[in-house]
């Protein structure tokens, strides 16, 4: 009984999302069809079905949709678009394109529901589904983290976790406002577009550290960033104001970001929402980090914070992060923050 009643939550939940199960199907012949309209009757997400992709030699079902593309498309329209999974609908891709494609997801994280092939990549957790008007067993491929109850309760502590601290927060707050209204003009709050699950943008807030026109004055300094790879940061950052500079040393400028946990573009632990001119810059290898709700500390920054000048170091944590996931590794990773926060450990 509180199984059924979690699903029908999860059901209603879901079914209010704007956003919802983003899904691309390869194929468009009758099976294709098929399937697609057992996923939209059978599936307890709000299934968005974003359309659909044509492979060679195969007759389309009269009511096929007008094609996203051809297959071979596939790793562009990742990179174009938000999509949390690819069907394989079809049996007659070749088997070079037909591991090219299932690379392209697997690169980015993004999940694969597929017929059972001869061969399947030994990555990722892997689980069979079964659709009511479908022939054949659905094999699953997912290199994120996984499992109703662990997910829901993820959610609920951030919530909670998120609620209690902007509480507790609320004071050093205000007074953080004041003082940075009080030493320069402009807006309190800085606003920046960041990329979140699956390359989903959201408004992402902080206290204002920098001067107003710190954005413009970036090109100026590029040659003198510290990070390689995509990531731009430099230690004596000209563009910080005095009350920047205590309140980034303390990470009192990243409380704001509570809101956006609350509001769930965030979570308490994941990687660090990037910019979205980092991530134009991505290996397909390095989107994976985007597989999962950015977050607002993670291993990271237990492990050495801004000292870590790698930008592939950093990835790489990001991902064994998204491996080893579980919510006694989330609890330890807040327990860990605490002091690296109170210590000031690598922070700039």
């Amino acid at each position: 009984a509180g199984r059924f009643a979690l699903m029908q939550g999860l059901a209603y939940l879901r079914g209010h999302h704007v956003d919802g199960h983003r899904v691309v199907i390869v194929g468009r012949d009758a099976d294709a069809m098929r399937l697609a309209g057992s996923l939209l009757r059978e599936s307890p997400w709000n299934l968005n079905l974003v359309g659909h992709l044509t492979v060679d030699d195969q007759l389309a079902c009269a009511e096929a949709p007008e094609p996203l593309g051809h297959v071979e498309d596939l790793a562009a329209l990742l990179d174009r678009m938000p999509i949390d999974e690819v069907v394989f609908a079809s049996s007659r891709l070749e088997p070079n394109r037909f591991a090219t494609a299932l690379e392209a997801c697997d690169l980015r994280g993004v999940d694969i529901l597929l017929p059972l092939p001869p061969a399947v990549p030994s990555h990722g957790k892997v689980e069979l589904a079964q659709l009511d008007g479908v022939r054949y067993p659905l094999l699953g491929l997912r290199r994120t983290p996984t499992g109703e109850l662990r997910v829901v309760a993820k959610r609920v502590m951030d919530l909670a976790v998120g609620a209690t601290m902007l509480l507790f927060a609320a004071p050093i707050m205000v007074v953080t406002a004041i003082a940075i209204r009080l030493e320069s003009k402009g807006p309190i709050l800085f606003r920046q577009a960041r990329v979140g699950k699956h390359g989903r943008q959201f408004v992402m807030y902080k206290f204002r550290s920098m001067v107003v026109d710190a954005e413009a004055r970036k090109e100026q300094l590029m040659h003198l960033n510290e990070m390689s790879g995509p990531v731009f940061k430099i230690a004596r950052d000209p563009r910080i104001t005095s009350v920047g500079a205590f309140i980034r040393k303390s990470s009192i400028d990243e409380l704001p970001q509570l809101f956006n946990i609350v509001l769930g573009t965030m979570s308490l632990v994941g990687p660090r929402p990037p910019v979205p001119s980092e991530v134009e810059q991505y290996e397909p290898w390095q989107r994976r980090r985007l597989s999962v709700k950015p977050g607002l500390t993670g291993l990271w920054q237990v492990s050495g914070r801004s000292t870590l000048t790698n930008f592939d170091d950093w990835l790489k944590l990001d991902l064994r992060y998204i491996d080893d996931w579980s919510l006694w590794l989330d609890l330890k990773i807040i327990l860990q923050t605490v002091p690296a926060v109170l210590r000031r450990a690598g922070a700039s």
